[in-house]
């Protein structure tokens, strides 16, 4: 695993492997329309600002990548298998997530429901053909294997961790990796009134016939997850309005905002799927206490993990102190879409 640019003979190794594992990418992710050569050549460049920059900081910690910014906690991204007494295998997300304050906002192994974890992304059906291999989402028989891991800052000021992992199962050919799935996390500068952390996901099946899917029911639970410590004051909000929490999945806009208490300085937090995204991208999971909120994709009904053209699914969090309104965050939506 490398980690930052501490060794760059590592991290040289790490972005090549990166850019193999994304070479059959979709025609709008950001390195299709180059050569591989021409995308080394860039993050290369991207590379050398790092080694002087005094905004953002990564480094190596125990089991992954702890993100700074100005001497603040930002986030910590988990890249070895954590489990609690051999049980819950699970690496590849985030946790803590890191409020305005340096409070942390995520959980990991809730009581209730010790699956949960931070941020994450995971599928209740995983099958291959007619077989049933696991699940991601309750981390029975299937884990998230990180290959490799390293974290830069670019030319433009952002930190961006970029992992690779595995999905592996005991009832897969013993263990060899099916799905390879390859992340780009970016954690925008600081603005006075919140921060922002993009998610870009390629999931790539290296075997014939990958199918993933949610809960076979009105709940849905499949794709994008936060963890939240749910403020007793919690209040869902959308383009349309406030939106109630029901057992079932809600259909409700691309973006949900979080609102409550969530410590002295962070008031909201706003969850937004990209407009990209393959459809259903307006599906929600919303829960008031002891559990996730989830985006929703693809819900209940399963799609293909192709193996020659990455499954892209694209996320946004925007932590902010309270002074973001509607139109503000519309905004920061329509920024996302471009």
């Amino acid at each position: 695993m490398c980690i930052f640019v501490d060794d760059m003979h590592k991290c040289k190794n790490s972005v090549l492997l990166f850019l193999d594992s994304l070479n059959h990418s979709n025609k709008n992710h950001m390195y299709s329309s180059m050569t591989k050569q021409a995308a080394i050549i860039s993050l290369w460049l991207l590379l050398f600002p790092c080694l002087h920059s005094q905004t953002f900081k990564a480094e190596e910690a125990d089991k992954g990548i702890k993100v700074y910014e100005d001497g603040h906690p930002v986030l910590f991204f988990n890249t070895t298998l954590n489990s609690q007494d051999g049980a819950y295998s699970r690496a590849h997300y985030v946790h803590p997530l890191f409020g305005l304050d340096g409070v942390a906002l995520t959980e990991d192994f809730p009581k209730d429901h010790p699956h949960q974890r931070g941020v994450y992304w995971a599928w209740v059906q995983v099958h291959i053909g007619s077989q049933r291999i696991g699940d991601l989402w309750h981390t029975k028989n299937i884990v998230a294997e990180v290959e490799d891991a390293f974290a830069m800052e670019t030319a433009v000021g952002n930190m961006e961790i970029y992992s690779i992992a595995n999905w592996k199962s005991p009832n897969w050919n013993e263990g060899a990796p099916f799905v390879q799935d390859s992340a780009v996390i970016t954690i925008h500068p600081r603005k006075a009134d919140y921060y922002i952390v993009d998610f870009d996901i390629f999931l790539t099946g290296l075997t014939d016939s990958v199918l993933i899917g949610g809960t076979e029911s009105e709940k849905e639970y499949s794709g994008f997850i936060t963890r939240l410590k749910i403020p007793d004051d919690i209040v869902f909000l959308s383009s349309n309005g406030e939106v109630r929490a029901q057992n079932a999945a809600v259909q409700a806009g691309s973006w949900m905002e979080f609102s409550g208490d969530f410590s002295k300085e962070t008031k909201g937090i706003v969850l937004m799927a990209h407009p990209d995204n393959p459809g259903p991208n307006n599906k929600w999971v919303l829960r008031t206490k002891g559990s996730m909120q989830n985006a929703v994709y693809p819900g209940w009904h399963l799609v293909p993990v192709p193996q020659n053209n990455p499954l892209n699914l694209r996320y946004r969090l925007v932590v902010h102190n309270g002074n973001l309104d509607k139109n503000a965050i519309e905004n920061l939506a329509k920024t996302f879409g471009n």
